[in-house]
């Protein structure tokens, strides 16, 4: 068993001892970890979170949460008891190995290519179970232009309704990052990645990929400024003007450090800058706009900053 909880240190009278003790009080719940071994590898069993009780009796069982594994070791079931009496709940994973959709071929050629690909891990279905209600959330894939299987929609039941389409990823760049997607059939974003593939520089609402495909120049602008270290001065030009190209568009724009991947600034859908600076470990200390005064002069105005401290016990 494994507690998670905080430990504070008291002096006591005797200088050569310590006495401990645990931080709990009647608003902070803690937990009680049990694992067991799953090919090979220590996995969790269960949880249960209590809340502390002071010296009134012993401590409230809040919840118990227990895992059942497959084979691979991953989770396929968890299920967890409420200390309360509300409904117990009971999710169910299917991985791309127990897959056995067969109403879109799309999706079996996919599916095929990823356990060729060594992706087992790649969640098919989800049905989750609350007392009399159930919900089920189905992901179907698809090969897309880049060669890769990736998600193309989500599906979900509820209860004995019709099947919904709920989420739809349309396009992928050359990373596998999502590029095009939309919600319920609407709630429309496209996005524009850079720094080789690992973070948004661009986030574009209220709009669809071809609008912003033919602003920018092309559907292989997308990957052009996904292959560099990061956006050219040009490119960020090209990705400014959206705002101007696309008016009912809500344009959001994001730079990186290239190296360290911290945000350097970030531009809203109005065209306002958020400046960020961090100190010599990486840390937040400063956020600011810049702004020009009744002279012209450019001068910053310091929204937020941060400080950190150590404390030893």
């Amino acid at each position: 068993m494994v507690y998670k909880d905080k430990i504070y240190q008291k002096e006591s009278t005797d200088p050569s001892g310590f006495e401990y003790g645990l931080m709990s009080n009647s608003y902070t719940p803690y937990s009680v970890w049990s694992y067991s071994i799953i090919s090979g590898y220590m996995r969790l069993k269960s949880e249960k979170e209590y809340q502390y009780v002071k010296m009134s009796g012993p401590d409230v069982l809040l919840k118990t949460t227990t895992n059942s594994y497959n084979k691979k070791g991953f989770p396929t079931i968890v299920r967890t008891v409420y200390g309360d009496g509300l409904s117990p709940e009971t999710k169910y994973t299917t991985y791309v190995e127990d897959d056995t959709q067969t109403d879109d071929p799309l999706h079996t050629a996919a599916r095929e290519q990823l356990v060729r690909n060594g992706n087992i891990a790649a969640v098919m279905k989800q049905d989750i179970v609350v007392g009399k209600f159930r919900q089920v959330n189905q992901n179907k894939y698809k090969l897309y232009s880049n060669s890769l299987p990736l998600p193309c929609r989500r599906m979900t039941k509820r209860d004995t309704n019709i099947e919904e389409e709920r989420a739809v990823i349309h396009e992928y760049d050359n990373y596998g990052n999502p590029l095009y997607t939309t919600k319920d059939g609407t709630n429309r974003m496209v996005y524009i990645w850079g720094y080789r593939g690992r973070y948004p520089v661009a986030i574009i609402r209220d709009t669809d990929y071809e609008r912003v495909s033919t602003a920018l120049g092309g559907n292989a602008c997308f990957n052009q400024i996904a292959d560099k270290q990061e956006p050219s001065d040009t490119d960020w030009q090209r990705m400014e003007s959206l705002r101007i190209l696309l008016p009912k568009a809500h344009v959001s724009l994001f730079c990186y450090d290239p190296f360290l991947g911290c945000i350097r600034w970030e531009s809203n859908s109005r065209g306002i800058k958020a400046y960020y600076d961090y100190d010599g470990k990486g840390r937040l200390i400063r956020t600011f706009y810049k702004e020009k005064d009744a002279q012209g002069v450019e001068r910053e105005r310091v929204l937020k900053t941060h400080e950190y401290h150590y404390r030893g016990f």
